[in-house]
């Protein structure tokens, strides 16, 4: 209102322009103070910023104290161990398992006459000890009796510490010769090697059986296996054979279903 007046008495007295720049400040001076304040608040920003800042102290480590047991876990409450994985098998300790197991296979072999051993296939061959008719799976008794009087022996040697380790299985593999079409001679084999284990399991004319624990290792670890006519040897005699094959590597743990399973009888006609 004072304003209003006095440039009312300032226009009355012919000076009102002059009275207007008097009161009201320029625009140019207005820019300037602004400039003036923007870099004064730059140069404080830059100040601060470039300003080293003072090391801050390290804090000291927490001294982590042991809680007491408490009461419903005493000190005696024995703790869950971790397990530890098994310790890596050399890559050679398996070839020298092989290798000493071939030679209590082999001192068995040389005590058995009739009876050869293939060190590179790995297998027992009977020859002529264990021959079948044409046409039959049938084997007569001297052959039964080799394979229970021998096969015992190799049973000592795959329940050793180092057989059960290394021996996975024994495979009875039955042979047949050319005769006739193929998968007639292959079920023949198949039934063949079935042979050989009814001779070891069921108890003979004579009455002999294998000891339970023997019967047990033939059922944990023999299988049956059979070739057509894939393998010919020589003759038609000589390839109607039994051969006893050795699977080595870690024997797989009998499932326990498999314990308990009894022996039966052989169902093979006579």
């Amino acid at each position: 209102m004072n304003a209003l007046n006095y440039r009312r008495r300032a226009a009355a007295d012919g000076g009102g322009e002059s009275a207007d720049k008097v009161f009201w400040i320029s625009f140019a001076d207005m820019m300037t103070a602004l400039m003036v304040l923007f870099l004064m608040v730059m140069a404080v920003a830059l100040l601060a910023i470039t300003q080293p800042q003072p090391p801050q102290p390290t804090p000291p480590a927490e001294i982590v104290k042991p809680e007491p047991p408490s009461a419903a876990e005493p000190e005696s409450t024995p703790r869950v161990k971790t397990e530890t994985p098994p310790e890596p098998v050399p890559p050679d300790a398996q070839s020298r398992a092989v290798e000493l197991l071939m030679q209590q296979i082999a001192a068995a072999v040389e005590g058995t006459p009739g009876v050869q051993l293939d060190t590179r296939r790995h297998v027992i061959d009977f020859g002529d000890r264990a021959r079948f008719m044409t046409g039959s799976h049938r084997l007569d008794t001297a052959s039964a009796q080799l394979l229970r009087g021998f096969v015992p022996q190799l049973l000592a040697i795959t329940q050793t510490e180092l057989g059960k380790r290394w021996i996975q299985r024994v495979v009875v593999e039955g042979f047949a010769d050319p005769r006739g079409d193929y998968l007639y001679n292959l079920n023949l084999s198949l039934q063949r090697g079935q042979r050989v284990l009814c001779a070891l399991l069921d108890r003979a004319e004579d009455g002999s059986v294998l000891s339970d624990a023997q019967r047990t290792e033939v059922r944990n670890i023999f299988s049956v296996g059979g070739f057509s006519f894939n393998d010919q040897r020589e003759s038609l005699d000589a390839s109607r054979r039994i051969e006893l094959r050795i699977e080595f590597g870690p024997r797989p743990p009998v499932p326990a279903t498999a314990q308990t399973v009894g022996f039966g009888s052989c169902r093979l006609a006579p």
